[in-house]
């Protein structure tokens, strides 16, 4: 938990062959982000333990059988709740523009940017003084 991810990846990717013919870097860090998700997984499971037990279902009393049968009940809320992690992680991800590299983004700003920004500061000026 104290590593950084990118450092993590990085590490891992030196280790990965064939690195023109398969995506190392991108293997690499979902790799590492799995490994960080692990204690989070945990915590998930014994959470969902603890409200089963809360609702009188222990699976330490069970037979083998009924054990198998209820630990779906365990598993399902757990995968439910790391696909949600899982989703809200990409999107994080694809806002912030994360990528190997560090890219730079040029603006360009035609006239009617310039125009909507002076609009919009207008507007705002207008809103703050109505507000008096």
């Amino acid at each position: 938990m104290t590593s950084k991810v990118t450092e993590m990846a990085n590490a891992i990717e030196t280790l990965i062959p064939f690195k023109k013919v398969i995506p190392a870097y991108e293997i690499s860090l979902m790799f590492t982000i799995s490994l960080r998700f692990l204690p989070i997984f945990i915590k998930e499971y014994q959470r969902v333990k603890k409200a089963k037990i809360c609702r009188g279902i222990y699976i330490g009393d069970m037979k083998l059988k009924e054990r198998i049968k209820n630990i779906m009940g365990y598993f399902l809320p757990v995968f439910l709740l790391s696909l949600d992690r899982a989703y809200n992680l990409a999107i994080a991800m694809e806002t912030k523009g994360y990528r190997k590299k560090n890219r730079k983004i040029k603006w360009e700003l035609n006239k009617l940017d310039y125009t909507m920004f002076f609009l919009f500061t207008i507007y705002l000026i207008l809103i703050i003084g109505g507000r008096q």
